[in-house]
């Protein structure tokens, strides 16, 4: 079986962390410090809020990103604004046949693989859709499996990333519709801009997933969203993503957004990598402004700096 190392302990790189070693493949998770390190005595996994924790350690281990050992398959997993970073400081792992499973939220994950010195081939792309929140170092909560993850490989994969994206297809629990390039690329745009609408709203309101689609104001404020970025992607509609939006809304009433999580607990948000890379992209390439947009980027921030 394939080993994976996973860069990013946060929901989501847990969550693939703990579900592939249960599955018997052996995963190392990299972490920024060294003390994360001394933390660990596995991934505390629970299906559900009420549901009893259980604890998974076979198979799994940690390091910190200056080990020697080479990599072969990588799952990056972290927020995007860190995700460069983290691939500039794992650089000296690469093997000319590393493979990169890239999960991040937003579109830099272009800019991050261009600086990365990976292979632009050896490349699955990812749009993760499974509702899983961080509790504590290494404990996580899966709320749902409904959207799955889609993943494709890069048009020009060799044998060897084509044949990790068959082995990871065929993990249950992690629910993976495997697509073409261009199918991915396009629901790449549609998590950015279902993104775009519940992160900065939940975090600014304080408020569930769900609870978005109980006033008015909000539902407006959406539709708003979703018109400045059907101005952004030609061809789309803004009527569609909305559609989009109030679809994952339902599927995760209860969950409380990434950035939401990240305002609470004083961290940095993505919101750079989402509603701030529509206003460039817009601005760059129409010279449009987005006023709803460049608005809730203000909020969000502010909320950001209140809360530190």
């Amino acid at each position: 079986m394939p080993r994976f190392h996973v860069v990013g302990a946060g929901a989501i790189g847990c969550l693939v962390s703990a579900i592939l070693a249960e599955n018997g493949h052996r995963v190392t998770l990299i972490v920024r410090q060294a003390e994360q390190c001394q933390l660990f005595h596995g991934i505390k996994y629970r299906k559900s809020s009420t549901a009893a924790p259980k604890l998974i350690q076979t198979g799994l281990d940690v390091e910190i990103a200056n080990s020697s050992s080479s990599i072969d398959n990588l799952i990056v997993a972290t927020k995007a604004q860190h995700s460069a970073a983290a691939l500039a400081s794992l650089k000296h792992r690469w093997l000319p046949s590393t493979t990169a499973i890239f999960l991040e939220n937003g579109m830099s994950w272009q800019d991050s693989l261009t600086k990365s010195g990976l292979s632009l081939d050896n490349i699955i792309l990812g749009v993760n859709k499974h509702g899983v929140e961080r509790c504590g170092p290494f404990d996580i909560v899966h709320h749902n499996w409904e959207g799955g993850m889609d993943l494709a490989a890069a048009l020009s994969a060799p044998v060897k990333t084509t044949d990790i994206l068959t082995e990871l297809s065929k993990i249950r629990n992690l629910n993976i519709n495997v697509l073409r390039w261009a199918d991915l690329l396009d629901q790449k745009v549609n998590k950015l801009v279902v993104n775009a609408c519940i992160n900065p709203l939940t975090a600014i309101l304080n408020v569930q997933n769900g609870q978005l689609l109980q006033r008015e104001d909000t539902v407006a404020l959406m539709r708003s969203i979703c018109d400045e970025a059907a101005q952004v992607f030609e061809g789309k509609d803004s009527d569609y993503f909305f559609k989009q939006v109030e679809q994952v809304c339902h599927q995760t009433h209860l969950n409380t957004s990434s950035m939401l999580q990240d305002i609470k607990h004083g961290r940095t948000t993505e919101i750079s990598a989402i509603n701030e890379w529509l206003c460039k992209t817009a601005l760059c390439q129409q010279n449009l402004r987005l006023p709803v947009n460049e608005t809730l980027i203000r909020l969000v921030k502010s909320k950001t700096t209140n809360s530190n």
